[in-house]
């Protein structure tokens, strides 16, 4: 007597590989998103982390800058050349100063170097010793410097003291 053996099957039918197709493809489109999103959120984040290197540098060559402010003929005093709210002028040449929406440094030698670019906003105040009392007007005795910067949305404040205070 022949025994009737049916073949045992070894790939997947039509509608089996269909199916798997739909799946994944409906799988894709849920993820797509969500990897569009991871890859929107680095690139912000490798901005963010660009502008606040960039402003931390600016903000640390300005404060040395200012705490080595050069003294005046008074006591305590600072010898400047020129002061204003976006500008300032030591009398020995070096200084701050905006160039369009780049903040630039002149050294003593006269050389100058960009400190930072795509500044929207530069502002020094100038405060007497007790931190409140506006020295504009008379800026060789300022004792205290708040400096703000504002460059790709990030704002950064710091606040310098010279040195020629200590001396008084």
């Amino acid at each position: 007597m022949r025994r009737h053996v049916t073949p045992s099957r070894r790939a997947f039918t039509l509608m089996e590989s269909l199916m798997v197709v739909t799946i994944l493809g409906i799988i894709a489109a849920g993820t797509l998103p969500i990897m569009q999103g991871v890859a929107t959120n680095a690139a912000a984040s490798d901005r963010t982390r660009r502008v606040s290197e960039s402003g931390a540098y600016a903000m640390d060559r300005i404060a040395r800058m200012l705490r080595d402010a050069p003294p005046g003929v008074t006591n305590g005093t600072i010898n400047l050349a020129a002061a204003a709210a976006d500008t300032i002028s030591f009398a020995d040449g070096r200084s701050l100063f905006m160039k369009g929406d780049e903040l630039w440094y002149r050294n003593t030698d006269g050389a100058e170097d960009a400190l930072i670019t795509n500044v929207q906003e530069f502002e020094i105040t100038y405060l007497a010793a007790d931190g409140v009392t506006d020295t504009s007007a008379t800026p060789h005795t300022t004792q205290r410097f708040i400096v703000r910067l504002v460059t790709g949305g990030l704002e950064l404040r710091i606040a310098i003291f010279p040195r020629v205070r200590l001396a008084a």
